[in-house]
């Protein structure tokens, strides 16, 4: 069986906010979209990609994971209508703290990043500015789009002092009890795990997270620690040249080791 590596792709915001942290604009994505699907990428689920990877199954031919951090409202109104466009699968990491059955707003609330950032929203009403779990059932509904956890408050597991049972008991109780679904996976908050972490989180019944370290997915790999890169705001060379490097083992660890 040929050494492969499924490259998973960090999103956080896609919306209109030219320079904005974190965000790329709904043209950008849509070309990132196109390009994956004129390539003949196949977009599969954390799940899947564990899967495939555990069992060393044989995989689809350019297999990519897509990823979006946190559930800003956004990922409904730009991102999510681009990948119905092309079909492609995502799997969205949702706050649940700062998610609620429905909107108070009747227009979407997509402020900039700065003033929605997980770590400064604890006591402030910014709700709208997240999915709601309606939109997130709606979505969910369509078949391309898996909601799983980021925890309850999006609080840095490895800290000291920081409640991890509650964080990762809490957000996924919320999950399934508003979706009627299972929840197992999880993006951790700032990418900050240790084996006290991981460890505590098998025994809850999750079976797999997400980093924010770059690198090869292969069949070597641990589930609970599985790498990501972040998207750019240039152009699709730059994603081609990203996917053709973290789809080859090997070029992965010279190119990083290049970095370092």
């Amino acid at each position: 069986m040929r050494n492969i590596s499924i490259p998973v792709i960090t999103y956080h915001h896609v919306n209109c906010h030219q320079g904005d942290k974190v965000t790329v604009t709904p043209e950008y994505f849509e070309e990132q979209m196109k390009y994956l699907s004129s390539r003949g990428y196949k977009t599969i689920f954390i799940p899947e990609l564990i899967s495939c990877l555990e069992q060393k199954e044989a995989l689809p031919e350019k297999a990519v994971a897509l990823t979006f951090d946190d559930g800003y409202v956004d990922n409904r109104v730009y991102a999510y209508p681009i990948l119905k466009k092309y079909g492609m699968k995502a799997t969205i990491f949702v706050i649940t703290s700062l998610t609620e059955e429905i909107h108070t707003s009747s227009q979407p609330v997509i402020p900039r990043h700065a003033e929605v950032r997980p770590r400064d929203m604890m006591g402030k009403d910014l709700s709208d500015a997240y999915l709601s779990w309606a939109e997130m059932r709606e979505m969910e509904a369509g078949g391309l789009i898996d909601i799983q956890s980021h925890t309850h408050r999006h609080k840095n597991l490895a800290e000291e002092g920081v409640d991890i049972e509650e964080e990762l008991t809490i957000s996924r109780q919320l999950i399934e009890k508003n979706l009627s679904k299972d929840c197992r996976f999880i993006a951790w908050p700032w990418g900050s795990c240790n084996q006290e972490v991981t460890a505590l989180a098998r025994k809850l019944g999750y079976q797999g997270g997400v980093i924010t370290d770059r690198g090869a997915n292969t069949f070597n790999f641990d589930p609970m620690r599985i790498k990501r890169l972040d998207t750019e705001k240039g152009n699709v060379g730059w994603l081609s040249r990203k996917l053709f490097i973290y789809s080859h083992p090997t070029i992965a660890k010279i190119y990083l080791a290049l970095r370092t």
